[in-house]
């Protein structure tokens, strides 16, 4: 995981999230809890590379996709 743990403006640190997706410059972001959370940041393109430096799944990516036929078999 990165070393920046948080996100201006965001509620949440990067330990507690899942995954993402992405719609318009809406992010709705899946908690480890259980909980889904959206969030308009207000550069969506610098919170994208965040939550991907920090090792956050992105639902809509390719290798996501890959990996979860992979998984199911």
């Amino acid at each position: 995981m990165g070393t920046n743990n948080t996100f201006p403006d965001f509620g949440h640190s990067a330990a507690e999230l899942s995954a993402f997706a992405i719609s318009l410059d809406v992010f709705i972001i899946s908690l480890k809890n259980g909980k889904i959370v959206r969030f308009i940041p207000k550069d969506a393109n610098q919170f994208r590379v965040w939550l991907r430096k920090s090792g956050i799944r992105d639902v809509n990516s390719n290798e996501s996709t890959t990996q979860l036929h992979k998984e199911q078999g």
